[in-house]
């Protein structure tokens, strides 16, 4: 039996949990941003940033985590009322593929 053109399995470290949560609202501004993806990633390819809704960047710090699926990030700046966008990459480290996106919330 030949089988021709057959597809390779390929995934992407997508985030699974996030803090904040996509679309939260919150009262109080959050101080740290935590992606925790469904593989395990490359940490120094991987990224997070943090802008506001006219995509002014707000200083960010990256933290060293426990485990190898995680970024996290202390938010150096003060967080006024508005909408924010939490930017990620990542390159996973089981099969070297590349994925980003965003997700929002609201400081209420």
């Amino acid at each position: 039996m030949l089988m021709l053109g057959a597809p390779s399995a390929r995934s992407a470290a997508v985030p699974v949990t996030t803090v904040p949560t996509r679309y939260a609202a919150l009262i109080h501004a959050p101080r740290m941003i935590r992606l925790r993806f469904s593989e395990a990633i490359v940490e120094k390819s991987s990224s997070l940033s943090l802008t506001d809704v006219a995509g002014h960047a707000v200083r960010v710090t990256r933290v060293k985590t426990r485990g190898d699926s995680t970024l996290e990030a202390r938010i150096d700046a003060r967080l006024d009322a508005g909408v924010y966008m939490v930017h990620w990459t990542s390159v996973s480290a089981v099969d070297g593929s590349k994925a980003n996106g965003r997700y929002q919330f609201t400081v209420q």
